[in-house]
């Protein structure tokens, strides 16, 4: 943070002497690494999500081929009523949808700017606001103006110690690992030699094992 106080300072002084004098007055670091923070985690999670929505069209694509295709039901990994492995990978694509949704809610709207001074008062801006200021006012629309200009969620308090956005971005990102860990998961054991229900496909630069059962499912759309 010093050296980016530093160097923000140096630039405005360039452009506006006056000016430089008030970088950084009023807010604390974490109200700028926190900021930072959510705005890196909201390009993030646009890039993810696109990925979660192409899986799931991905998956849409081998739950309808195969909606027909009888395999065995499993609890606790022994042999239970009939299935299709079209309903496996349609339950995936679900997975993987409620993984996309809650991450989409996050970027949406979710993510707020860290704005709160030294002890989450607003102190440090409310002492150039001048007499007859009304503090809350002023506190929220000075909130409102900064997420408006980060593209960022306004939050009801400052957050300096009210963890929650940083829990709810771990939540969703553990969500969605772990829907794709339960399709690996669920291919790695399908796909063994003594059970061969599946088989991935070949792919340039990507091992594969040397015999496949032929009728293995395919797991993936080639």
């Amino acid at each position: 943070m010093v050296g980016l106080v530093a160097a923000l300072t140096a630039r405005v002084a360039a452009d506006c002497p006056g000016a430089a004098e008030y970088v950084h007055r009023g807010s604390t670091s974490q109200d700028v690494l926190d900021t930072g923070a959510m705005l890196v985690a909201a390009r993030a999670l646009r890039l993810i999500v696109a990925d979660l929505r192409s899986v799931a069209d991905a998956l849409a694509v081998l739950a309808a081929g195969h909606r027909d295709t009888v395999m065995a039901g499993r609890t606790l990994a022994l042999h239970a009523v009939p299935t299709t492995f079209g309903l496996k990978a349609a339950g995936w694509r679900q997975l993987v949808l409620d993984a996309a949704d809650r991450l989409d809610r996050l970027a949406s709207g979710g993510l707020p700017v860290a704005l709160g001074g030294a002890a989450g008062t607003l102190a440090g801006y409310l002492q150039y606001a001048g007499p007859g200021t009304d503090p809350a006012a002023l506190s929220q629309e000075l909130t409102e103006a900064f997420a408006r200009e980060t593209g960022l969620a306004a939050p009801v308090l400052p957050w300096h110690a009210l963890r929650t956005p940083v829990a709810d971005l771990a939540a969703g990102l553990a969500h969605a690992a772990g829907a794709l860990g339960k399709i690996a998961a669920d291919v790695l054991v399908l796909a063994r030699t003594e059970i061969g229900e599946v088989a991935e496909p070949a792919v340039a630069g990507r091992g594969r094992p040397r015999r496949c059962p032929t009728n293995a499912i395919p797991c993936w759309p080639p």
